[in-house]
């Protein structure tokens, strides 16, 4: 199940644009050695529970808090989790000008702006379904 679940999230780098991904069993491994950001929720093909994506982005000096733009997202991510498309999107373009270019941000932006042009329907839970295996 590990292996497979390692081959699912292997498939979705493509979709974020990200070199690596890692599921919610291994981010805390790594957490506080590394720069751990949140990626998505997703059901993978051959699932029906959603599994937390982070990625990994550097390694972090000891006692090193996460930094300013990152947090930023985090927030974000959160407030997009919760419906609060505007203010996630906000969050999402304040880290975008810190992390020029970072995918991660660009994504966000893009959903955001489709769920305030076309707000989802109230069971919307912000969980990303994958159909495919890549």
């Amino acid at each position: 199940d590990p292996v497979n679940l390692a081959s699912r999230l292997e498939g979705l780098t493509k979709r974020y644009h990200l070199d690596l991904l890692i599921g919610e069993t291994v981010a805390p491994m790594v957490r506080g050695h590394f720069l751990v950001r949140s990626v998505d929720l997703a059901v993978v093909k051959g699932k029906t529970k959603p599994v937390e994506i982070f990625t990994v982005e550097r390694e972090l000096a000891p006692g090193e808090p996460m930094p300013e733009p990152q947090a930023t997202y985090e927030k974000g991510i959160q407030l997009f989790r919760s419906r609060d498309f505007a203010k996630a999107k906000q969050a999402f373009e304040k880290a975008l000008s810190q992390l020029p270019g970072d995918p991660l941000c660009e994504f966000y932006i893009a959903n955001c702006n489709d769920c305030l042009a076309s707000p989802p329907p109230p069971e919307w839970t912000g969980i990303s379904v994958m159909k495919e295996k890549k």
